[in-house]
């Protein structure tokens, strides 16, 4: 029998929505499982637990704190304390289990990559923040720890990698963009999703999806769709899903979101979905996509509009220029601004045969470059490169 290499993954979020999540279960379920065996360490109540053991070897729950850019000294009081526990774990998991590579799913957690250099183990880190220059005095340290502990460095655009260009951080750099479920956006469940929401089935649908983060800029669509509203599109809807109960930023937010609705009135339609885990049904019942996001480091929901051949809108900020290619498979507008926002979406609109021959294209597009087929051959030849040595 051949022999298969094992691979640990730590993904360090316990969200209820992760992009980085989402990712990693699609590399785990396209792995050749004749070559890899695949252990995922995440953070113990990790809503994506049932999920990655469907399609990995073994999921292990740990206490796991995450590195956060904090200005708390109590933070970093625990952070240090934690360090080296967290650190002692990973290196018995590692020998108990044999690890021959460690693959980490976001940079902000460490531990195990420290475990990993100190029994000679290779480390790849998947970077996926979504800045690297605020605060700088940080990530001018941190990017070079991040290089200096890894093997190679998978950056999720090339907008993400400039912070390691920037400082000359370049020569462990790779730029993968992240795979796509294609055929679960392709085919939905339903093509209805809103009318259990009590949205008319005459009713066009402008949908964000997402967390609910003031960096999301969610309240620049609500202003924006006023604006739209006002404008006598009444025939359009603004529908937001997503959000964390367990967050309180979330909530704290939502609750922000709600009371700027308030204030046009009973009659403004706005909805709020709240979590959705059937998203291919969702986007399939939207008319248009919005994301109004600054300092996006991917913007995965676009790419999963594209695949659902649904026009999409996103604003000049982080790598949402790079995955839509400056306009060609969407629209653009200026960060910050709805005015320029609604008049993007109106524009989507008023040409309905432009905006579908744009979509139509830009699901093409995202076949072609998001296939998880073409991911996982590029993501395998990392791997090889590190356990072919080892096993040399």
């Amino acid at each position: 029998m051949q022999h298969r290499h094992r691979i640990l993954y730590v993904s360090p979020f316990a969200f209820k929505a992760s992009g980085a999540d989402e990712s990693l279960i699609e590399i785990l379920r396209n792995l050749p499982k004749d070559r890899f065996q695949t252990f995922v360490v995440i953070p113990r109540g990790s809503p994506y637990t049932e999920r990655l053991k469907e399609v990995c070897h073994k999921v292990v729950s740990i206490p796991m704190m995450r590195l956060k850019r904090s200005m708390n000294p109590l933070y970093w009081i625990l952070y240090l304390i934690w360090l080296p526990i967290e650190v002692l774990i990973f290196f018995y998991l590692l020998l108990w289990h044999h690890i021959d590579l460690v693959h980490i799913n976001m940079e902000s957690t460490l531990a195990a990559a420290f475990s990993a250099n100190i029994v000679a183990i290779p480390v790849i880190i998947h970077y996926r923040g979504n800045t690297t220059s605020r605060p700088k005095w940080f990530f001018d340290r941190f990017l070079r720890l991040v290089t200096r502990i890894s093997h190679l460095v998978i950056c999720i655009s090339h907008t993400n990698s400039l912070g390691f260009i920037d400082r000359n951080l370049h020569h462990k750099l790779k730029v993968l963009y992240n795979p796509v479920d294609l055929v679960r956006f392709s085919t939905p469940k339903s093509r209805s999703y809103f009318l259990s929401k009590g949205i008319s089935k005459t009713t066009a649908v402008v949908t964000y999806v997402g967390r609910l983060h003031p960096r999301k800029r969610v309240l620049d669509l609500i202003e924006a769709f006023q604006i739209i509203y006002e404008n006598s599109h009444h025939n359009l809807c603004l529908a937001i899903v997503g959000g964390d109960p367990n967050i309180d930023l979330e909530q704290k937010y939502l609750q922000i979101l709600k009371e700027r609705v308030s204030l046009v009135g009973n009659d403004f339609p706005v909805y709020f979905i709240g979590h959705e885990a059937d998203i291919p049904s969702v986007l399939h019942s939207s008319h248009c996509l919005v994301l109004p996001s600054i300092d996006e480091g991917f913007g995965r929901i676009l790419v999963e509009a594209m695949a659902a051949n649904v026009p999409v809108v996103g604003t000049r900020s982080g790598a949402i220029p790079e995955l839509l290619q400056n306009g060609k498979y969407g629209w653009l507008c200026n960060t910050k601004s709805p005015k320029d926002l609604a008049t993007v979406i109106i524009e989507v609109f008023n040409d309905q045969t432009k905006a579908m021959e744009k979509a139509s294209k830009a699901q093409k597009y995202a076949e072609t470059v998001f296939s998880p087929r073409h991911y996982i051959t590029e993501l395998t030849s990392y791997y090889s490169q590190f356990l072919d040595s080892k096993d040399a």
